[in-house]
């Protein structure tokens, strides 16, 4: 829609809609009241140089589609960021996931570690007392092995007749 064309001493809505414009585009036409006076003139004039046009203060066809184009291009630009931004935050997740399964794996790994240690322990602390039992028991067997020897020595010795172990 073609908008009317204005310059220094118009007012207005129109106005107010193009200091609103030109305060979103970074240039200060001064209060926005709907009175185009000579700081509007001058936010004109300098947003027209900055985008090759003719600074003239007077906002016609030419100066309006420079101000929607410029609109435009912000709004595509903020677009394209809050993708970017989308983008980055998804890949920081993706990360951090990635992060939290080595993690995990690795927690999994040393208890996996630490349980077969622990069994190994046990293992040992098992064979250990088997052998001082299997050691303990040698050393009866061959207490009662002494023992029996020496009865046999002492009957043998005296001049009592034999007895059989099986009577003892």
């Amino acid at each position: 829609m073609a908008r009317e064309m204005i310059g220094n001493g118009s007012a207005g809505d129109v106005v107010t809609e193009l200091q609103n414009a030109l305060v979103g585009l970074g240039f200060n036409p001064g209060p926005v009241d709907g009175a185009f006076g000579e700081l509007t003139d001058a936010a004109v004039k300098a947003f027209q140089s900055a985008k090759g046009l003719d600074a003239d203060g007077v906002v016609g066809d030419g100066t309006w589609g420079a101000i929607d184009t410029a609109h435009a291009e912000i709004a595509a630009a903020k677009v394209a960021a809050d993708a970017a931004a989308a983008q980055a935050a998804q890949a920081a997740a993706a990360t951090a996931a990635a992060d939290a399964a080595a993690a995990a794996k690795a927690a999994e790994e040393a208890a996996t570690a630490k349980a077969a240690e622990e069994t190994a322990t046990a293992k040992a602390a098992e064979e250990a007392a088997a052998a001082k039992a299997a050691e303990e028991a040698a050393a009866s067997d061959t207490s009662v092995s002494s023992l029996i020897s020496a009865v046999q020595d002492a009957m043998a010795a005296s001049e009592a007749p034999p007895v059989s172990l099986e009577a003892l």
